[in-house]
Order: structure tokens, then C-alpha cells, then sequence
């Protein structure tokens, strides 16, 4: 009974949580070189080091960040909160706007933008790994597909932004993910 108590509770927030319509903060350049780079950089290089911010395509990741923004007049091609998200990270894992490091680039993007949204994925770095590499190996003309089955996992895994997303959490906790 609790369970299906909580279940249902769970699902009322997510609910809501997709149709609170409160403007969302767009990741800008300076977000992505001033905070996303030098994670990724930092925390995400491994035995492939990241190339300098400058050496990105030019204009390229410009035009992906303003996908999540399109729309006709006052309707947006992409209303919800998720569905931006969602794209965002699709096409900067797809369109390839760095030299190297793009799949790490656009986890770090998509938890930023998550983050300064004050939302939160209550997932773990296999499974968020997974999803990357699935939609890194996805054909394009798969897009919609992609978008939809990436939409449903965010809409599954999104919570309100714990106070301390990220910061001083086990990596038991179901939220843990250290980089940020």
C-alpha cells in the first residue's frame, strides 16, 4: 500500500514538474565555456584530453544552442522543460561542435542546464553513459525516435534539484553524480 502510495506520488510530481511553466534559463556560450569545458576537462579527460574551447567548430555550437529556443512567434517548437533538455543534448552529442570530447561535453551541458533549471536526474553515471552512447550511435534519420525514447528517460528520471545535487552525496545515493 505505501508503495503505491509513493508510486502514484512520484508520478503526480513528475507530472507536474513537466507542466510548470516557468521560464527556462538557456545555457549561453559563456556557460559552456566558464563551467561545462573546464568539468569536462577536469573531471572528464581520461586518457583523451579535450581540446581548448577555441579550437571548436565556429558557429556550430552556436546554432545548437539556440535549438531548444526555436519556435513560431510565441510557440516553441520544444515548450517543455525536458524536451529542451532533451534536444540540446541529442544535438550537441550528433552535430560534433568540438574537435574531441563531444559525447562528455554534452553530459556535462545537459547537467548544467538541468542544474541551472534547479532540476536534477535521479540516475547513475552507467546509465547515463549508456543513454549517451546510444544516442551517439543512433542513425540520424532516427531522430525523432531518439528524441522521444531520451524524452521519456528524462521525464522518468527528473526530480526538483536536491539542495546538494551532486556535492556531498555517497555514490549510493540514486542522485550521486560528482561532477558538479
Amino acid at each position: 500500500m505505501l508503495f503505491q502510495s509513493t508510486a502514484k506520488l512520484l508520478k503526480s510530481l513528475r507530472q507536474t514538474i513537466s507542466m510548470t511553466k516557468v521560464p527556462t534559463l538557456f545555457l549561453t556560450l559563456e556557460h559552456i565555456k566558464d563551467i561545462c569545458f573546464i568539468l569536462a576537462q577536469e573531471y572528464l579527460s581520461f586518457n583523451e584530453p579535450i581540446p581548448d574551447f577555441d579550437t571548436r567548430f565556429p558557429n556550430k555550437l552556436e546554432a545548437i544552442l539556440e535549438i531548444p529556443k526555436q519556435g513560431v512567434k510565441t510557440h516553441l517548437l520544444y515548450p517543455a522543460i525536458i524536451e529542451q533538455s532533451g534536444v540540446l543534448f541529442y544535438s550537441l552529442i550528433k552535430e560534433h561542435p568540438f574537435l574531441n570530447g563531444n559525447k562528455r561535453l554534452a553530459v556535462t551541458c545537459f547537467l548544467t542546464f538541468l542544474h541551472l533549471n534547479k532540476l536534477w536526474l535521479k540516475t547513475d553515471w552507467k546509465t547515463l553513459y549508456g543513454l549517451t552512447i546510444f544516442i551517439a550511435n543512433s542513425d540520424p534519420s532516427d531522430r525523432e525516435k531518439v528524441l522521444k525514447a531520451l524524452n521519456q528517460f528524462i521525464q522518468d528520471s527528473i526530480m526538483r534539484q536536491p539542495k546538494t545535487a551532486g556535492l556531498n552525496h555517497k555514490p549510493s545515493d540514486p542522485y550521486y553524480i560528482r561532477l558538479i
